[in-house]
């Protein structure tokens, strides 16, 4: 997908202009130019679909974002990050069937993080951590924690790619 290349070109030509004109000196916060947030998570969202054969709902539903096209029972929650981590849901009665997790390459291209069941993070990582199960907000899992509960997930909870990779 050339357009995320772009899209990664424009950052970086933000970030280089700000950073010539703005005065090493000045005390005030300098913004930089992410890809975050909406953005990331719909690019993430169209990659999936297309390498696992999903069916993307049209609403954004609270805890799906599709479903297995040869197994409409089979529900999917799509996260995606360009750096750093993978939101999760802190309450369990919340938690997904099957969650997939990737990080998007600069080229267009993705790592699959994770791609599993829900309940796989929350029996062997989030219950063994020293996280505190109370709070609003998601838990943040870092991406090399999400590679190594991927090694651990059983083959046959993994929702199988159909891009031929």
């Amino acid at each position: 997908m050339k357009e995320i290349q772009q899209l990664q070109d424009i950052v970086a030509s933000l970030n280089k202009q700000y950073n010539e004109l703005s005065d090493e000196n000045e005390a005030h916060h300098k913004p930089k130019f992410t890809l975050d947030g909406k953005l990331v998570g719909d690019i993430g969202e169209v990659l999936a679909a297309n390498a696992y054969g999903l069916k993307l709902f049209r609403a954004n539903k609270h805890r799906y974002d599709g479903c297995v096209l040869e197994n409409e029972n089979k529900k999917v929650q799509i996260k995606s990050t360009i750096q750093g981590h993978i939101y999760f849901p802190r309450d369990r009665e919340k938690t997904p069937d099957y969650f997939l997790a990737i990080l998007i390459n600069n080229d267009g291209t993705f790592e699959e993080l994770y791609n599993g069941t829900g309940e796989f993070i929350w029996e062997n990582y989030i219950l063994n951590s020293n996280t505190s199960l109370k709070g609003k907000y998601p838990f943040s899992l870092s991406i090399n924690k999400l590679r190594a509960l991927n090694k651990e997930a059983s083959n046959t909870d993994k929702i199988k790619r159909v891009d031929g990779q």
